[in-house]
């Protein structure tokens, strides 16, 4: 079986309890996130035995869930590897991390900190973890997708990696857009399991780069832009409908003419048959939103679109 990537939100952190838990710098868990939620966590997960690789935002509610809902592995010497391009979206002061030097002292020899440089807490302009800017949000999930792709093809076959890290976050990694507008997508201490399609094996099984000829910049902007989820599923399948539409006139009238653009695969994590289960949903069923759903077009030459629709 191919490696599978746990995809994990922390438990209930400090920061969701009230109005003013955003004012709270790199809020910890609170006592109901370490109990019962981090427990049930532990004592649900179905592969505990199985896990080779420990991996989570370095905020101190991804490393604290990490560390207590996977203890086990914890203690059979797993240290949990700490990369910065899964901290969450934003740069709130609960957001915001902790110094590499404080963590250490918090965390000790159970955290790996090499993957962070001095000042990896920083979010303003050339830092490449300023959000607002969404070239950069789109350009570190494409670098979370690419290292979490190197560590799964290193790690070899029945690799099972722990992957803790928040809603927002989550769903960008996945491309879920219209997630990102979504009151609670992920529940707090929720997992769900995903395997990455190798674009060397399965070509025909990728997603495009663009959906719709929209680039992921775009459709991150489109998703803030929006009020809710639904506003913001409408307004992705309103450009995508617009290409597919553009599309077909197009191509009936220059099929001799134009070749297929052929564009670089991108990373995809598509969730696993078990994982669907799991959460109740009924594989023939078509009507809950499922990761990717609106990247259908592929190997189209790029056209203009009117970026003025709503």
């Amino acid at each position: 079986m191919p490696p599978t990537i746990h995809l994990v939100r922390h438990a209930e952190g400090l920061h969701n309890l009230g109005r003013d838990g955003d004012n709270i710098r790199d809020a910890p868990l609170s006592r109901h996130g370490r109990s019962p939620q981090c427990i049930t966590l532990r004592g649900t997960f179905p592969h505990m035995d199985k896990i080779t690789h420990l991996v989570a935002s370095p905020l101190r509610r991804t490393i604290e869930t990490c560390i207590h809902a996977f203890r086990p592995a914890v203690k059979a010497g797993k240290r949990v590897m700490l990369v910065p391009e899964l901290q969450e979206v934003g740069a709130l002061p609960c957001s915001t991390g902790s110094s590499v030097e404080k963590l250490e002292r918090t965390f000790g020899n159970d955290i790996d900190t090499s993957l962070l440089r001095k000042g990896w807490n920083n979010r303003g302009a050339g830092s490449g973890f300023d959000d607002v800017d969404m070239k950069t949000l789109a350009a570190r999930a494409r670098k979370a997708r690419q290292w979490l792709w190197d560590l799964a093809q290193s790690a070899g076959d029945d690799a099972h990696i722990v992957v803790v890290s928040h809603g927002h976050l989550i769903n960008v990694l996945l491309r879920n857009y219209s997630m990102l507008r979504a009151e609670a997508c992920w529940r707090n201490a929720e997992y769900r399991s995903f395997h990455f399609v190798d674009p060397a094996q399965d070509p025909e099984g990728l997603y495009p780069h663009r959906p719709g000829r929209l680039t992921e910049e775009q459709l991150l902007e489109l998703a803030l832009k929006a009020p809710d989820a639904e506003a913001a599923q409408k307004r992705i399948d309103r450009y995508c409908f617009s290409f597919k539409t553009t599309w077909q006139s197009y191509k009936s009238k220059h099929t001799h003419k134009q070749q297929p653009q052929v564009e670089t695969p991108e990373l995809v994590l598509v969730e696993t048959d078990e994982s669907k289960r799991g959460r109740g949903f009924a594989l023939s069923d078509t009507s809950p939103v499922k990761p990717n759903e609106w990247w259908h077009y592929r190997d189209e030459p790029f056209l203009e679109l009117d970026h003025t629709a709503g």
